[in-house]
């Protein structure tokens, strides 16, 4: 019934002869804001290995078969992203 309705129940048993209660829930389907939140949260970390991606990338580049200009055009670049990442924390 709660998936039937869309929210959860919360149910409590008190038993004749017991010194305890029981919690049950039972859990809904979820609402439009949770779904959204999901996506957005998913989103995010797509967004955020896209740029770990591109950091790698750059980073994971074979300079021994590189010429010279490249080499120090690849250093440049790492610096700056040094510099940013210093920036950032």
């Amino acid at each position: 019934m709660a998936a039937e309705c869309g929210v959860d129940v919360h149910v409590v048993e008190f038993l004749p002869g017991r010194t305890s209660a029981g919690r049950y829930t039972f859990l809904g389907a979820p609402t439009a804001a949770a779904e959204e939140e999901e996506e957005e949260e998913a989103d995010q970390a797509a967004k955020k290995a896209a740029a770990m991606a591109a950091v790698r990338g750059l980073v994971e580049k074979d300079v021994s078969k590189m010429t010279m200009e490249e080499a120090k055009a690849h250093h440049a670049r790492l610096m700056e992203l040094r510099a940013a990442v210093i920036r950032r924390l």
